[in-house]
This record gives C-alpha cells, sequence and structure tokens, in this order.
C-alpha cells in the first residue's frame, strides 16, 4: 500500500504523487488526492483492479469511507470527481465507484449513471 503524506495540505504535490503511484501500479493507494482548476479532494482509497487501461492490464476504482449509514448525493459527487480524475491519469473511466458506509457495508455506484 502506499501512502500519500497529506500533512502540509500541497494538494498539488499530493496529486502529483497520488499519479506516480498509480503509474507505478501500486495495489492500494490511501489517501489518493486529485487536483483540478478549483476542486481538490482525498480519497480514502483509490485501488487497483482486474480491467485494462492505458496503464496495462490494470486500472483503479476510488473506495471513499463515510460515518454515514448511506451514500449521499454529496458522497457520489465527490467520488464522481475522483472517478473523472482517474478517467485522465488511465485513459478509461473507472467501471466503478464504491463508498463503504459507518455500518460497514459497502455501496457501489456505476459512474457512467452519474457523470454528466
Amino acid at each position: 500500500m502506499h501512502e500519500i503524506d497529506s500533512r502540509d495540505r500541497d494538494f498539488d504535490r499530493m496529486a502529483r504523487e497520488t499519479a506516480d503511484a498509480i503509474q507505478r501500479g501500486a495495489d492500494v493507494i490511501y489517501q489518493a488526492a486529485f487536483a483540478a482548476g478549483a476542486w481538490r479532494g482525498l480519497a480514502d482509497f483509490v485501488t487497483r483492479v482486474d480491467t485494462s487501461s492505458d496503464l496495462g492490464d490494470f486500472s483503479y476504482e476510488v473506495v471513499d469511507t463515510k460515518l454515514a449509514r448511506h451514500a449521499r448525493p454529496a458522497h457520489v459527487l465527490q467520488l464522481c470527481f475522483y472517478s473523472d480524475e482517474i478517467t485522465r491519469l488511465q485513459g478509461r473511466r473507472p467501471e466503478a465507484m464504491h463508498v463503504v458506509t459507518g455500518l460497514g457495508e459497502r455501496e457501489t455506484f456505476r459512474p457512467t449513471d452519474y457523470i454528466a
């Protein structure tokens, strides 16, 4: 697992480090940072999956954790931003994006259903 050091909140550095970890094919990236224009965010986890992309025979999906009992619209919007950035880095849209709720349940969404 590759952990992004987020203590200094330098999103540009953290986003570059996240992109480097993705290019290297890390299995899991913890506290993955994304920065695009005025948008900034930290995904709890970006996980490698066995789906081909421009990176090779693998690609990535985002997994975010929330204390809420169910994913809320704002959570899905957040996942869409992360998925857009992953798309830019790997050359294909992730097939899924996930929220692990405060109940420990995993809710899965298809980015193509939400990204306009």
